[in-house]
């Protein structure tokens, strides 16, 4: 796959460019806050969460705003049936994201996030399922295609932390949905790494492949907040947060030691800038925030058997250099393409 550019007036940089919300969003309300309350106390931390959810949610603002200039120029580069536009459903994610870094600061507002993310989910179900109908490209798809559970299971984790106050009812469909997320993450995970193959999919690794973890992660993540926060106890539940974790641990650990091996190599230019990148550091923060979560919400769960507040700490700050490093690529990128636009136009 083609790197995407970081210029957002570019349309394939533009469809991926809600993954910027998503892994900020996901990294200051988990793996941020965590290590701003270790460092300076809960009251810094909750605060200074709630002033970064107002520049996540300007560049959220920004991204809409080049979203309507595209779709009214030409809105079909935005609605293309190809394995790149499975990134449309960080719009769901982003939405979501952000009603959740937003919660705190303006109910109101996260709600109604909360609202257009479910419109959202169902245009990108529309799409999806045209996709299905009007193309076949099994041999070229990745863990792009992992958005289809990602943007799902984002509307669960939204809806639960923004509406605490839900009826049975809705509760019930919210389950639906996070059963349907796995659903489409077995077809895709069947797709991507048994019809098209391992070998060939390391052959040509793009970072969006990382989602092949991150979506079992926020799968973990739906289900935890269902086994917490149900006004009834569901049993089953428990058992597959245990085994949703236990899988997303194992791929997380097999796909960050793949990506060490190709950077050891060099076969593939994984430092290089490119908006899926954001993939990549969406998934780390959202495996920390399962594990955390499991860790101190969910007595007896599997993360107490086998990890450790140390480890939890190391995640954290993995995830924290992974940001880092990610924000400041895009930046150095961005001003070095303009200074060479610069250079050129004169």
């Amino acid at each position: 796959m083609q790197s995407r550019p970081a210029d957002l007036k570019h349309p394939d940089a533009l469809i991926s460019a809600p993954a910027m919300v998503m892994a900020f969003g996901i990294f200051i309300r988990a793996a941020g806050r965590f290590l701003l309350e270790l460092a300076f106390g809960e009251r810094f931390a909750s605060q200074a969460e709630n002033v970064l959810a107002i520049p996540l949610a300007i560049l959220w603002a920004v991204l809409i705003c080049f979203l309507i200039v595209r779709v009214r120029r030409n809105w079909r580069s935005m609605w293309a049936f190809t394995i790149g536009h499975f990134a449309l459903g960080t719009w769901v994610a982003g939405t979501s994201v952000l009603s959740v870094a937003i919660a705190q600061v303006f109910i109101p507002l996260a709600k109604t996030l909360n609202c257009l993310a479910v419109v959202l989910w169902v245009a990108y179900m529309a799409w999806f399922f045209q996709m299905i109908r009007h193309t076949d490209q099994r041999g070229r798809i990745n863990g792009l295609a992992f958005h289809t559970t990602v943007s799902t299971q984002s509307l669960v984790v939204s809806t639960l932390i923004v509406r605490p106050d839900l009826s049975p009812q809705a509760v019930y469909a919210l389950i639906g949905l996070n059963v349907l997320g796995v659903i489409f993450y077995c077809a895709h995970f069947s797709l991507i790494w048994i019809v098209r193959g391992v070998r060939d999919n390391l052959a040509h690794w793009v970072p969006p492949n990382n989602i092949t973890h991150g979506a079992l992660s926020i799968s973990t993540l739906a289900a935890e907040l269902l086994v917490v926060k149900a006004p009834f106890e569901i049993p089953c539940l428990i058992t597959g947060v245990q085994v949703l974790w236990t899988a997303a641990a194992s791929l997380f650990l097999i796909t960050f030691f793949v990506e060490l091996n190709l950077l050891r190599t060099r076969t593939h230019n994984l430092l290089a800038f490119q908006m899926p990148n954001y993939a990549r550091n969406f998934t780390y923060g959202m495996f920390f925030a399962c594990t955390y979560y499991g860790f101190t919400e969910i007595p007896n769960s599997i993360m107490h058997s086998v990890m450790s507040m140390p480890v939890i700490i190391c995640l954290a700050i993995l995830a924290a250099i992974v940001n880092m490093w990610e924000a400041g690529h895009h930046i150095t990128t961005a001003l070095a393409n303009r200074s060479t636009a610069r250079r050129k136009a004169s």
